[in-house]
């Protein structure tokens, strides 16, 4: 067997070449370049840089939720207005006999027309139910990201105005008598649906954080 010569770089993300930057070399915050803490090299990142970084995490974990609670108000709107639409094409086929022929062809028309609107609904829900598998998915890829970074990670339910993106008043109506008349009343004009609120704090780079959840109760 031939020896064979090779070149072999190793290092993280972000580091560049010719520092020695790693074990078993001591290192604090100022030896490492501004590209290797914005990959993450936290274990250099002083508490205000860790901070800010939380920030960070909060603001698009909190961004993930609106979008998620704006597609789950697309489906329930969805599933509401598709339900009207069977009903109307159920008239609509009753109209097709039984009557004359020219009101039998005027709801052959719209007969046509109400089918065609349902299975656009139809895809819509299932494009929004898509969309919110996706979101679901980069969210916990969020929040393992800044576990393992040492972050500590809250989250609490809330109720989100999912027409506006912002928390609303019904956060305040809790409980089942809440559910029932914001959350399960998609058609209305609340567009009120569940969410989470997140919070994320600093933690420390030496150990895994933690994720917890909380259900604020009204006059707590």
């Amino acid at each position: 067997m031939e020896n064979q010569d090779y070149l072999s770089h190793h290092g993280i993300l972000g580091m560049k070449w010719g520092r020695r930057n790693g074990p078993p070399y001591p290192l604090d915050a100022a030896d490492h370049s501004a590209s290797e803490r914005k990959a993450g090299w936290t274990d250099s990142l002083s508490p205000s840089a860790r901070k800010k970084i939380a920030k960070q995490y909060k603001k698009r974990l909190n961004k993930l939720d609106e979008a998620a609670v704006k597609e789950i108000d697309n489906v329930n709107v969805g599933i509401a207005k598709g339900t009207k639409q069977i009903n109307e094409i159920a008239a609509t086929k009753d109209r097709l006999t039984g009557y004359d022929e020219k009101t039998a062809r005027k709801a052959a028309k719209s007969l046509e027309k109400q089918t065609a609107a349902y299975e656009k609904t139809k895809a819509d829900v299932k494009m929004s139910r898509s969309r919110y598998d996706e979101i679901e998915k980069e969210t916990w890829k969020v929040i393992g990201e800044a576990i393992e970074n040492g972050y500590d990670i809250e989250s609490e339910k809330v109720y989100r105005d999912a027409r506006k993106g912002k928390r609303a008043l019904g956060q305040l109506l809790l409980g089942p008598v809440g559910q029932m008349v914001f959350a399960g009343n998609p058609a209305g004009n609340y567009g009120v649906v569940e969410g989470n609120r997140y919070r994320v704090g600093s933690g420390s780079p030496n150990r895994m954080g933690s994720y917890t959840t909380r259900v604020r109760v009204r006059g707590s």
